[in-house]
């Protein structure tokens, strides 16, 4: 060695000039950006000017790409659209080409692209998806990457319709959930919560439908808990108000006057379920019983102890009708003494002097009786007595009917007997209506109702053989 070296020249192209001076600085650095073996040379110059060349070979291969995407949204519900983004997915030494996606998580790239970095598809079934990207550089180098979506299921939608509604006790009730719906599936159980209290205890399986028939009068909260194939439940509910049916067949029956259901539970008066304010009271608290009527769970009859019990109220609101008919429904507990009758509802002011009478006689026999009394005291009397008896602790549905010539009585829908009877009955709006005891004082104490009366009615009309059937039909235990 006889000096030092004054310049660095470099040659890093391999195109046989050397390009780059780094003076006295030994050191240098260059990038390529094509692929291939390129033949480096440094020439140095020392101090004295005489020159020296070194060569090497450089191998420059190919940086692929880097792959990556984003999913939105991630967790998605089944038929939302998910939108992929690969515009995060990056080239070193070059351009991305070509964006190719496995959206079905087959393995296969099935949907290509081209330069665009964005794709889109929504998911019809519930599950996880391995979505993956594989992106082309413009020197063909590629890469992949993958990205679970998470595809949610979405509820089922339930919907039902009541059939009718409202509704009447006894009366057959479709409920319907043929419109609910799944989205993404299929509905696969249905249960109803039929009673209202907050359970579904009826499960129909994959029938849409049900039936039930209700015994009690209520406003119930009916619900439908539908579940899909998935197991994803929802529930909705519909409001069904069940109306009696044997109050709605009287209330709806041409000429109805006064009607006294009887099922108060407190106080003393008898409500006039008509609206005609004809409201009763009760003397000497008859008791609060089981109905007499079936297909009712929660209404009420009144029974009576045959010795100073009734209900007192007024005549006015029927007035002086030339046709009329009285009803109820009968359960005695004893017969009566000969001679005795159990007065159930009467105007007469005495034994079948005046007005009418429904009563039941010694023999069990029901009677209507009407009576007329001209000025000078003579009395004109017409009674239908049923040949057909009533035994005690035996409910029936005892009906008298007026059309102005004959009077009917009817046991349990039947017509039993008829009597002629041509004038009109003696009224007075002094008198009171009564019932389960006459208003007359003599020999009362073998006149008192001994047992239960329900749903005891007045009508300004002579109800038809159909009618009477109708409302026993209604009615019947």
């Amino acid at each position: 060695m006889d000096g030092t070296i004054a310049k660095y020249e470099w040659d890093m192209d391999g195109n046989g000039s050397f390009e780059t001076n780094t003076g006295t600085t030994p050191t240098t650095s260059t990038s390529y950006s094509a692929a291939g073996t390129f033949e480096t040379k440094l020439r140095v110059t020392d101090d004295k000017g005489a020159t020296a060349v070194s060569g090497k070979n450089v191998t420059v291969t190919l940086v692929p790409p880097t792959a990556s995407f984003t999913a939105t949204p991630n967790p998605a519900e089944t038929g939302a659209s998910v939108s992929f983004n690969g515009s995060g997915s990056k080239d070193p030494d070059g351009t991305i080409a070509k964006y190719e996606w496995d959206l079905d998580g087959n393995g296969t790239f099935e949907t290509n692209t081209g330069t665009t970095a964005t794709t889109s598809r929504s998911y019809t079934t519930p599950g996880t998806v391995a979505v993956k990207l594989r992106v082309t550089d413009n020197d063909g180098q590629t890469a992949t990457s993958g990205v679970t979506v998470t595809v949610n299921n979405r509820p089922p939608v339930p919907s039902f319709t009541v059939t009718p509604s409202p509704a009447n006790t006894r009366q057959t009730v479709t409920f319907n959930g043929s419109g609910s719906t799944d989205p993404d599936g299929t509905i696969a159980k249905y249960e109803w919560d039929l009673d209202g209290n907050g359970s579904f205890e009826t499960s129909t399986g994959t029938t849409a439908t049900t039936t039930k028939s209700f015994t009690a009068t209520a406003t119930l909260t009916i619900g439908l808990r539908v579940t899909d194939n998935s197991g994803a439940t929802a529930a909705t509910t519909r409001s069904l108000t069940v109306n009696s049916a044997y109050r709605a067949a009287v209330l709806a029956t041409s000429g109805i006057s006064d009607f006294w259901r009887l099922d108060e539970t407190t106080g003393t008066t008898a409500t006039d379920a008509n609206g005609a304010n004809n409201n009763g009271t009760y003397n000497a608290a008859p008791t609060s019983v089981a109905p007499l009527i079936g297909g009712e769970t929660n209404s009420f009859a009144r029974a009576f102890n045959g010795t100073s019990q009734y209900i007192d109220m007024s005549p006015t609101p029927l007035g002086t009708p030339s046709t009329f008919s009285v009803e109820a429904w009968v359960r005695t507990s004893a017969a009566k003494a000969s001679g005795g009758y159990h007065f159930l509802v009467s105007d007469s002011s005495a034994d079948f002097d005046n007005g009418f009478s429904l009563v039941i006689d010694s023999s069990n026999r029901p009677v209507f009786a009407l009576a007329r009394q001209n000025i000078i005291g003579q009395i004109t009397r017409g009674q239908a007595v049923s040949p057909t008896t009533v035994a005690p602790n035996t409910t029936h549905h005892i009906v008298g009917t007026y059309d102005g010539t004959r009077a009917r009585i009817y046991v349990d829908g039947v017509e039993r007997a008829n009597v002629t009877f041509s004038s009109d009955p003696t009224w007075n709006s002094s008198r009171d209506l009564r019932i389960g005891r006459p208003i007359s004082t003599t020999s009362l104490a073998q006149r008192y109702l001994q047992g239960s009366i329900d749903e005891p009615a007045l009508y300004t009309t002579a109800l038809s053989a159909a009618t009477v059937l109708a409302h026993y039909e209604a009615g019947k235990p």
